[in-house]
């Protein structure tokens, strides 16, 4: 997820910590950033450097467990969930092609995917 993104979507929540299950990437597009602390499996050197210039914090997941271990102050984001259910849904209709047709439905609220078989 880029910067950009983290603090377009972390812009009403200044005080809390967010933290993204994946690689912040840096974006040249930003001139400037706010000072956040960021939780994250991995920074890129651009992005690291950017954060940390401008007074924000890069932290791992194990230093977030042990400053706040219930999850208190946090904010999870989390990227699309699309190319997931395209992979899933792939499987899915490729296995049973041959035995039934399928009907497969995506709820975007809830993020759930049913799909139905039918015998041919």
């Amino acid at each position: 997820m880029s910067l950009t993104r983290i603090l377009r979507y972390s812009k009403n929540v200044p005080d809390k910590t967010v933290v993204v299950v994946g690689t912040v990437t840096d974006d040249a597009r930003l001139f400037e950033i706010r000072p956040i602390k960021i939780c994250a499996l991995r920074f890129t050197s651009g992005a690291r450097a950017r954060i940390v210039k401008n007074g924000g914090e890069c932290l791992t997941f194990d230093q977030l467990a042990l400053r706040c271990p219930t999850g208190s102050n946090t904010i999870l984001l989390r990227g699309s969930v699309l190319p997931f259910i395209r992979i899933v849904i792939r499987l899915k209709v490729y296995y049973y092609k041959s035995l039934c047709s399928a009907s497969i439905h995506f709820n975007t609220l809830s993020s759930s995917i049913s799909i139905t078989y039918e015998q041919v």
